[in-house]
C-alpha cells in the first residue's frame, strides 16, 4: 500500500502513528516545496498527478488550514477571499476524486473553528459525502455531524492518542517557577497552546482577574498570529500576577509552563478534539474544560468541567480549584492515567485496519 498525508503538522500526532506503520506500508507527506502559500497549494495538482503515476492510491486527509489567505488581514480576510479559497478546496477534492484516490478523513474538527470558508458546514458535508471514509475520535464527532446533516456512513472511531513520554519531562516544579518568573508561594492557572479567538483566553483573563484572592497567578503561553486578538490580550501585560509569553512554544519549553502551573485551563467556546487537552492530561495536570465537542468523553474525577452555556461556569471552576488544592494532586495522577489508556500501538492497529479496507476495494475494481 502506498499512502499520501497531508498536511503535514508540526504537532507529532501524525508521526506517532505513522512511525509505527511505516513497517508494512509506504507513507508519503504532501508538502509545499516553495515558501509561497499559495503557489504551494496550486502544486498540490501536479503533486497529486506524479504520486498517482507513482502507484499511490489512498489520500489521507487531516486538516486544511493550508485553504486560507495568506496574510490575516481585513484586506484579504474577507468574503471575497473566502470564496476563493472555498472554490479551491471544492476543486482540491474533486481532483483527487478524478484521479481515483481513495479519499479517508480525520474529521478533527466538525467545521472549521476558525472562519475559512464562505460557509463551512455546506463544504464539509462535500467532504464528508465524497470521502470513501471517515475516522473520527469519539462517538460525540458523529454525533455533531449528525446535527449539522453531515453524512457520518464509513465512519471509524480511533481515539487520539497521549503525549506521555513525547515530550521532555524532567523539571521540577520550583525550577519551572524560577524560569517562568513565578512566586513559589502562587496559586497558578496556565493556558498552552496556539491562541485563536474560539479559545476563550480573553475571557480567562477577565475571569482570573475576578478572582479576589491574594497569591495566584496566571500564565497565557502560545503563538498567537492574529494581531488584533493578540493586541487585546497584550493589555493584560501590566498585572503583575498575569505572565504573557505570545510566540512559539518550543517542544522543550512545554514542560516548563505545565509543571509551573497547578491547573491548566482550556476555556474554549468551540471545539471538537484538542490536542492540547491531551498534552495536559499526559503531563498529570488537572484541568479546567467546558463540556463540549469530545472532551464531553472525559472522567470527572481529572479537573473541574463547566456547562458552556451557563453564567460563570469557567470563573466558579477557577474558583473550585483554589478551595481544592487537596484535590489536585490526586486528580493529576488520575489525569495521567486516562492519557496513557491511550495507546499508539493501538490506533496505529486501527489505522492501518482503515487502509487495509479502502485499498482491498481498490483492487476489486
Amino acid at each position: 500500500m502506498k499512502i499520501l498525508v497531508y498536511p503535514k503538522d508540526p504537532n507529532p500526532y501524525q508521526e506517532l502513528i505513522y512511525s509505527r506503520l511505516r513497517p508494512k506500508i509506504e507513507i508519503k507527506y504532501l508538502e509545499n516545496p516553495t515558501r509561497s502559500g499559495t503557489v504551494g497549494l496550486l502544486m498540490l495538482f501536479l503533486q497529486l498527478v506524479y504520486y498517482r503515476i507513482k502507484g499511490y492510491t489512498i489520500l489521507h486527509l487531516h486538516w486544511f488550514y493550508t485553504f486560507y489567505p495568506p496574510l490575516r488581514n481585513w484586506l484579504l480576510n474577507n468574503a471575497l477571499t473566502r470564496a476563493l479559497y472555498s472554490l479551491l478546496f471544492i476543486i482540491f477534492i474533486l481532483f483527487i476524486k478524478i484521479l481515483r484516490y481513495r479519499l479517508i478523513w480525520t474529521v478533527h474538527n466538525v467545521v472549521p473553528l476558525v472562519k475559512q470558508f464562505i460557509n463551512s458546514v455546506g463544504i464539509m458535508k462535500i467532504l464528508s459525502n465524497l470521502s470513501n471514509s471517515k475516522i473520527v475520535h469519539s462517538k460525540t464527532t458523529l454525533e455533531n455531524m449528525k446535527k449539522l446533516h453531515i453524512s457520518t456512513r464509513f465512519s471509524y472511531i480511533i481515539p487520539h492518542g497521549s503525549y506521555s513520554g513525547i515530550y521532555i519531562n524532567n523539571i521540577c516544579r520550583e525550577d519551572a517557577r524560577e524560569k517562568v518568573g513565578v512566586d513559589k508561594k502562587n496559586f497558578v492557572f496556565c493556558f498552552l497552546g496556539r491562541i485563536e479567538s474560539y479559545k476563550g483566553v480573553l475571557e480567562l483573563l477577565h475571569d482570573f482577574l475576578s478572582l479576589n484572592e491574594e497569591n495566584l497567578g496566571l500564565i497565557v503561553a502560545g503563538e498567537c498570529r492574529n494581531r488584533d486578538l493578540k493586541r487585546r490580550i497584550l493589555d493584560y501585560k501590566s498585572y503583575s500576577n498575569i505572565i504573557l509569553h505570545l510566540e512559539f512554544i518550543k517542544d522543550d519549553d512545554i514542560q516548563i509552563y505545565l509543571n509551573t502551573a497547578d491547573v491548566i485551563v482550556y476555556p474554549f467556546q468551540t471545539i471538537t478534539t484538542s490536542g492540547s487537552v491531551i498534552l495536559a492530561l499526559s503531563f498529570g495536570k488537572p484541568i479546567i474544560y467546558p463540556k463540549m465537542g469530545n472532551l464531553r468523553d472525559l472522567p470527572g474525577d481529572i479537573g473541574f468541567s463547566y456547562k458552556p452555556d451557563g453564567e460563570m461556569g469557567l470563573l466558579n471552576c477557577m474558583k473550585k480549584a483554589i478551595s481544592n488544592k487537596a484535590k489536585l494532586r490526586e486528580m493529576g495522577k488520575n489525569a495521567l492515567k486516562y492519557a496513557e489508556s491511550f495507546s499508539w500501538d493501538k490506533i496505529a492497529e486501527k489505522t492501518y485496519k482503515v487502509y487495509k479496507d479502502n485499498f482491498s476495494l481498490i483492487k476489486k475494481d
